[in-house]
């Protein structure tokens, strides 16, 4: 039983943890980053695009925080391994490992390209996955570890105008996210999933452009307004903390009640 105000505090504390968040130039990830190095959490990004991490790191900067930058395709695996180990190499092991990278695609069914369809597959999924393993690799010997991947409201719901790559790889994040759960229980690694509806980032820019698919996005939630990053900090920090040690395999959706609405 916990007593005191300490004692619950402690369940939320970061201090000194590795956290490695892909995505983390930009939306979600960024603000989960940097709500980590809020909590005194050791952060290193893996993005894609230089520019974003740069500015990423000049915001850490400003606030008086820290962070490692990465340039990485999540979808090499490679590259994902080689980044892991230099990140372990420069700030220690790795605790808690945030998957947010990936890519999008809304486009009718019937016109979307085998290659097309593979493409999303390989960096939201195979990406996701390999973030995970090397992320484990860096957990098994300690016997802990939270990993917390960033699913999509479309991978529970389809959508009438068509996205079905993107729709089957978040389904697939979903589904990853459960199995690594209970394959991973032995070794005391928790994986969750975070599940974001219609949300103001860079990714989202093509459906908040389109005000007819913007207000059919609203209208379909119950709360009235889309999520932003700041949203899924809280969510973040406490599935990352001793507050969830038996919290595993769990979709958590954070999205205004559009998933039981």
């Amino acid at each position: 039983m916990y007593t005191n105000r300490d004692e619950i505090n402690a369940l939320f504390d970061l201090k000194g943890q590795v956290a490695v968040v892909t995505g983390g130039g930009s939306g979600i990830a960024q603000a989960i980053a940097m709500g980590y190095a809020a909590m005194d959490a050791k952060v290193a990004i893996l993005d894609m695009s230089q520019e974003n991490m740069d500015k990423t790191a000049a915001l850490f900067e400003e606030n008086g925080h820290c962070v490692v930058t990465k340039h990485c395709d999540i979808a090499d695996a490679g590259r994902v391994k080689q980044v892991f180990s230099e990140v372990v190499a420069e700030l220690g092991p790795v605790d808690i490992s945030v998957n947010s990278a990936g890519i999008t695609l809304a486009k009718p069914s019937i016109e979307t390209t085998a290659e097309e369809f593979s493409r999303i597959i390989e960096t939201n999924v195979t990406g996701t996955f390999n973030c995970c393993k090397a992320a484990a690799e860096s957990m098994i010997p300690r016997k802990k570890g939270k990993i917390i991947n960033i699913g999509s409201i479309r991978g529970s719901i389809g959508v009438e105008w068509g996205m079905a790559a993107y729709c089957s790889s978040k389904g697939g994040v979903h589904m990853l996210t459960r199995q690594l759960a209970v394959e991973w229980a032995k070794y005391g690694i928790c994986v969750n999933c975070l599940v974001p509806n219609l949300t103001i980032t860079p990714i989202s820019k093509y459906i908040q452009q389109n005000k007819p698919r913007y207000e059919f996005y609203l209208s379909r939630i119950p709360m009235g307004h889309p999520g932003y990053p700041e949203d899924f900090v809280s969510a973040a920090i406490f599935l990352a903390g001793a507050g969830s040690n038996y919290v595993s395999g769990q979709l958590l959706y954070i999205d205004g009640a559009a998933f039981v609405g």
